[in-house]
């Protein structure tokens, strides 16, 4: 389970591969965030910004901060996981002194990329009921994740 290892053995095809996993990762991000659509805990009041309201200044600027912060920290680790993390196109013939300034780079192109998503599913999605997002958890992400695991365990049997 090295990150390391994961971008090293990653292939363009892995994203095709790994493409319910990753649904299922960017969803359970969101959710753990508490972002819309699935920010059920804050919206339970309705009142200006849920539990959030009584603190202002800094203590706010803090818990605003932290939210921003778990947003950056998914979005590198859903980068590493299925995007190829540092590797670009050209990965197979890069230098090794190029690694690393051009590695930095493509990392936060992708993350910017992923963090750009978690922004557009606050401002385009509306929110989601507490039944609508057990229902959408059960029936929806836990059979795609039980699936892939499945398929990935039968594809690594037959293919190894």
């Amino acid at each position: 389970m090295s990150l390391t290892g994961i971008v090293q053995e990653w292939s363009w095809w892995w994203l095709l591969w790994q493409a319910p996993a990753a649904f299922v990762f960017l969803a359970a991000s969101v959710a753990e965030l508490q972002r819309t659509p699935f920010d059920a805990p804050i919206a339970d009041s309705e009142v200006v910004f849920g539990p959030l309201t009584e603190y202002t200044g800094l203590r706010f600027a803090f818990f605003l901060l932290a939210e921003y912060a778990g947003m950056v920290v998914m979005a590198l680790l859903f980068t590493v996981l299925f995007l190829g993390g540092w590797r670009g196109p050209w990965a197979d013939a890069e230098v090794v002194g190029v690694v690393g300034v051009v590695g930095v780079l493509w990392t936060l192109l992708k993350a910017t990329a992923v963090g750009l998503v978690f922004l557009w599913l606050r401002v385009a999605w509306p929110r989601v009921r507490e039944d609508q997002l057990q229902r959408f958890a059960w029936l929806v992400l836990l059979p795609v994740a039980l699936l892939q695991l499945a398929v990935t365990g039968v594809g690594v049997v037959f293919l190894s």
